[in-house]
């Protein structure tokens, strides 16, 4: 987890939480983190893996972060 990782991921949770559009589709509090609670009905949103990558220079300081963010619509189990 980089330095700014906890804000970064406030700001992403934030962000789609507020987004009515998206509520719209998936239901209300349905954006987890890494994982959803057993039993939850799909669809629903996972804010899950986090890389950092220092692009930093010798006078300035810099991250690059990548997000991962997932729509799970339906379980392995029942696409099968």
């Amino acid at each position: 987890m980089g330095y700014h990782s906890f804000d970064l991921q406030s700001a992403i949770y934030s962000l789609l939480s507020g987004d009515s559009t998206l509520d719209g589709l998936i239901g209300n509090n349905k954006i987890f983190d890494s994982i959803a609670p057993q039993d939850t009905a799909y669809p629903y949103v996972i804010i899950g893996l986090e890389t950092m990558r220092d692009v930093g220079t010798k006078t300035l300081d810099g991250n690059v972060y990548n997000v991962d963010i997932d729509m799970v619509t339906i379980s392995w189990t029942e696409r099968n």
